[in-house]
């Protein structure tokens, strides 16, 4: 008896240590780097999160859920008005992650579908919102003040709960009506036309201030040209004389070059024409 009694207890331990073996596997996990880690037992999430670290549960009563906490990004469409009732669709990439810290509250709230919970409608609520306080005419110069204030109060938003984190947010495209479209291009037309014009008239205007000041110039010249003329007894002469073709025929009179009128004319020279 004594001996069947030994051969069943190494059974049963034996029993023991094969169970064990199968659950302890099956009993723990490893939250590896970039995964928060939950322990739901019976439906009830384990007031924790658990990162980077081993991790146990009870059997078959219990089990893990992940969430990845590494930043992802969300695309998503919306169609909004501007102050002026246009029709604008913009394409929007957020930049999110889940609080690591929290991911246990927030499964515990929505489980895995926290983005459309939690994210894109406080998103979808604020861009409206903002886009709403400006023109369609403004959305080139305006773009980067309405991404930095959709950025501002979604985050705003969200510290106040602390589940989800909105590193960055951008507006990867918006499309206009149509309509606005076409008066967009007219509009830029327009403008390119208006700044051909403004360049033609500069450049008419430089042309004739160059011109005014090439005359000034040749009548300052011609100024200058005669107060030197009428001012050098010697070069009236000489010009005179030169008009009746023979230069050579210069004398001194009172110590002024003075051409030889007289016998020019004697020998019936003329002046040139």
């Amino acid at each position: 008896m004594k001996k069947k009694k030994i051969g069943w207890t190494v059974i049963i331990v034996i029993i023991v240590i094969w169970v064990i073996g199968l659950l302890i596997p099956k009993s723990t996990t490893v939250a590896l780097p970039g995964e928060g880690v939950m322990r739901v037992t019976l439906g009830s999430v384990a007031n924790k999160t658990f990162r980077g670290q081993l991790v146990w549960k009870w059997p078959v009563i219990a089990h893990f859920e992940r969430y990845n906490i590494w930043q992802d990004t969300l695309v998503k469409t919306i169609n909004v008005r501007t102050k002026d009732l246009q029709l604008v669709s913009i394409k929007y990439i957020a930049t999110y992650n889940p609080t690591p810290d929290s991911c246990h509250i927030m499964f515990g709230q929505v489980g895995y579908n926290f983005l459309g919970v939690k994210l894109v409608p406080v998103i979808e609520d604020v861009i409206p919102k903002i886009i709403g306080g400006y023109n369609e005419w403004v959305f080139s110069t305006g773009r980067e003040d309405m991404r930095t204030a959709v950025l501002k109060i979604v985050q705003d938003i969200l510290v106040k709960e602390n589940l989800l984190q909105l590193p960055d947010f951008r507006f990867a495209d918006i499309k206009f009506s149509p309509e606005f479209e076409d008066a967009l291009n007219r509009k830029s037309v327009a403008a390119q036309d208006t700044l051909v014009a403004m360049y033609q008239s500069i450049t008419v205007r430089e042309k004739a201030r160059q011109a005014l000041m090439m005359k000034t110039a040749e009548a300052q010249g011609l100024k200058l040209a005669a107060d030197a003329v009428n001012g050098n007894p010697f070069i009236v002469n000489y010009k005179f004389a030169e008009s009746l073709g023979n230069v050579n025929n210069l004398t001194l009179f009172n110590g002024v070059p003075t051409a030889a009128v007289l016998p020019i004319l004697n020998s019936g020279a003329t002046p040139k024409k």
